[in-house]
């Protein structure tokens, strides 16, 4: 068994619904949005927010979202016209490339490209692609392609939700001894080491930087570990927004924070990307996991 059916969901978004003998996965074509991935034998690996509002030109919460071409907050000065914070990208559907299939792995390819509404926001042309290989690991590869006549520069991450059965009970593994910037407001000592695995027991916000490893995800609750390697990255996030955060956004449930952990894989701040004229970058991960 190896399928790919385009359908539409209960809102009325189109989604790519993916099943093989590995596994299943839904990818929505707005935002080129990985939305679940669920090997076989196992609960699915991604959260979505029940709060998350499918709605064209809103951003999905939850599964995969694409940050590109900035990531975070749009430089104001740089970009008068953004309005939006990770991007253009997530706004908007992508078309369906290619769809392959061989024996219990399947691949769908999306892309993007500049349109007149893009470059009044971000002023250059452009071709995004988002490779999504589904088999007993997901994999994705983002490729952005340089189609103009000018450099520029991108910021880019693979903004990972993932599913944990209890936050207070959950840990990250691989980044014992990687530097690390806490972004939280108000902390007192942003720039830290990390010592040991990453726990949780208040809001977390931190960028771990100058880290090209694989990260694994201790899911006690659950008992499962789940591995997330990561090509052409050497930054990373780890993020939960715990109570007040969480309470704060509309598309966010107040208590499903206990259930989700972000640990993302970018190419931000000074890991960032620079692409001349006819030129490539890509950023990659590949996520498995491991039933204990």
């Amino acid at each position: 068994m190896n399928s790919v059916k385009f359908t539409e969901d209960a809102h009325g978004m189109r989604v790519l619904k993916i099943s093989n003998n590995s596994a299943d996965a839904l990818v929505y074509l707005h935002g080129g949005h990985v939305a679940s991935f669920k090997p076989k034998g196992s609960a699915d690996l991604l959260w979505m927010s029940k709060m998350s509002m499918f709605e064209n030109g809103k951003p999905i919460r939850g599964g995969i979202p694409i940050c590109w071409p900035w990531f975070g907050a749009p430089d104001k000065a740089a970009l008068p016209n953004a309005r939006t914070s990770h991007g253009l990208i997530r706004l908007v559907d992508w078309d369906i490339e290619e769809v392959s299939a061989c024996g219990s792995s399947t691949q769908v390819v999306l892309s993007v490209s500049d349109s007149p509404e893009t470059i009044t926001i971000w002023p250059f042309k452009f071709k995004l692609s988002l490779s999504v290989t589904v088999s007993d690991a997901l994999s994705l590869l983002l490729t952005t392609e340089n189609t103009g006549s000018v450099p520029f520069t991108v910021t880019q991450a693979m903004h990972t939700y993932f599913d944990v059965g209890d936050i207070a009970r959950t840990t990250v593994s691989g980044f014992d001894g990687v530097p690390f910037i806490d972004t939280v407001p108000g902390t007192k000592k942003p720039h830290q080491i990390q010592s040991g695995d990453i726990a949780f027991t208040e809001e977390t916000d931190r960028i771990y930087t100058g880290f090209s490893g694989d990260a694994v995800i201790n899911d006690t609750a659950n008992r499962r570990k789940i591995k997330i390697h990561k090509e052409n990255s050497s930054t990373s996030v780890v993020w939960n927004p715990w109570i007040n955060k969480s309470a704060a956004m509309p598309d966010f449930g107040d208590d499903e924070y206990k259930g989700m952990l972000c640990v993302e894989t970018c190419n931000i701040q000074e890991d960032c990307r620079n692409v001349a004229p006819g030129g490539k970058t890509s950023l990659g991960t590949i996520i498995s996991v491991e039933h204990e």
